[in-house]
Parts: structure tokens; C-alpha cells; sequence
């Protein structure tokens, strides 16, 4: 066998194992944690010298659907590097992106804010409608990162039925629980906030992870 014929055997065999590895991860997925639509891409060459260090040089995937820190995430990517392949499949660094139904940022606004009222989305700002201190009123905000863990919400425009106004407008009392909204999200350990805009009536979140455990994340 020339050297040309087996380095081309050796090829076939590398991107036969690492095709193989991806269907198995996907399968392992969706068996085990509340994920559908998987799909998974190994890359970096060649893939059985990465099984044998014990990490993947860089891992992307996607999801329809999959559950993260409580929450239901749909339209999921991800982009890994450095992943260990034993338990508990540790990351080294990574990037995930989806969206999250305004219905679950609804809840936990209401549970945290004590805000009451109906949450939904117009253009590019969240639109929250409901009754505050017996004012009805439509308030359209702007969601951005505050800190790791926690999205805020800039209040854009107060619309009490006669056409939008500045929140400052306001009662003093109104105005004051419209101010500093804010928002905690259940991140795992590791994972941090980095961008948050409304997109396609949902709203699109952005986490980093350093250091971050797989198995942590599937169970949480």
C-alpha cells in the first residue's frame, strides 16, 4: 500500500470515528437531558489524537429545543472548545445562544418585581401591559444585561391611554416601581449573561461559560 493510499485510509477512518462520536453524543442527549433537534459537529483534525489527550479542540452544535437553568430555550447553538470527554465533560470555554419565551421572563418579572400583567413584545422593545397602584398602563422597555446573572429592563415609554409618555411623567409612586427593573436569571455556576435583545417575539439571550461542566448543565 503506497503512503498516498494510507494516509487516505487513516483519513476515512478518522472522519468515520468522528461521525460516529457525534451521532452517539446527539442520541446520548436527547436520552438524557431535555433536548430535541440535536445536532452536533467535532471539528479540528485528526479526531482520534484529540479521544486520545481526552479533549476536544472545538465542539458546535444546535438544538430546536433544550432545557437550561429552568427555563425552555429554543433555537439553541453553541460553540465549545476544550471539552474533556469523561464525567462531567468539562468545558473549557463557550458560547450559547437562543431564545427565551417571553411567557418564562413574564413569571419570573411577576415573581420578582411584583409587576402584574400581560408581557409581550413590539419591534425591538418588550411591552409589558397590565394595572400599576390602580393605573392601567402599556410599558415599553428595552431588555439589557445588568450584571451576570441578571437582565434589566429600561423602561422606553409609559402609555396610560392617552398616547406614550417619559416614565418621569409619572406619579412619583408609579414611577418609582418602573424604575430599576430587574430581572435575576438561574445561571449554573460558571455561566455568565453577555447579551440580551427581543428577536422573532421572543427574547435572545447570550451566556459565556468558563470552565463549566457539562453534566452541571444538562442537569440544570
Amino acid at each position: 500500500m503506497t503512503l498516498v493510499a494510507l494516509a487516505a485510509v487513516l483519513v476515512v477512518g478518522d472522519r468515520v470515528a468522528v461521525r460516529t462520536a457525534e451521532s452517539a453524543a446527539v442520541q446520548a442527549f436527547e436520552q438524557e437531558a431535555e433536548v430535541t433537534g440535536a445536532s452536533l459537529d467535532i471539528t479540528g483534525f485528526p479526531f482520534l489524537t484529540q479521544v486520545a489527550q481526552g479533549e476536544l479542540t472545538h465542539v458546535t452544535g444546535a438544538a430546536g429545543t433544550a432545557s437550561f437553568g429552568g427555563y425552555t430555550i429554543t433555537d439553541l447553538t453553541i460553540d465549545a472548545r476544550g471539552v474533556g470527554i469523561s464525567p462531567p465533560y468539562p468545558v473549557a470555554t463557550g458560547t450559547a445562544s437562543g431564545l427565551l419565551a417571553v411567557d418564562d421572563l413574564e413569571q419570573a418579572l411577576q415573581e420578582q418585581s411584583g409587576l402584574a400583567g400581560d408581557l409581550g413584545t413590539e419591534g425591538d422593545t418588550l411591552v409589558l401591559s397590565g394595572t400599576v397602584l390602580g393605573l392601567p398602563l402599556a410599558v415599553a422597555g428595552s431588555p439589557r444585561v445588568s450584571d451576570a446573572g441578571t437582565l434589566a429592563l429600561d423602561v422606553v415609554s409609559v402609555d396610560t391611554g392617552s398616547g406614550p409618555r417619559p416614565v418621569e411623567d409619572l406619579p412619583g409612586a408609579v414611577a418609582d416601581l418602573l424604575t430599576g427593573i430587574e430581572v435575576s436569571l438561574t445561571l449554573p455556576e460558571g455561566v455568565a449573561l453577555d447579551a440580551v435583545e427581543v428577536a422573532d417575539g421572543s427574547v435572545r439571550i447570550t451566556v459565556t461559560g468558563t470552565d463549566v461542566a457539562l453534566e452541571e448543565l444538562v442537569a440544570s
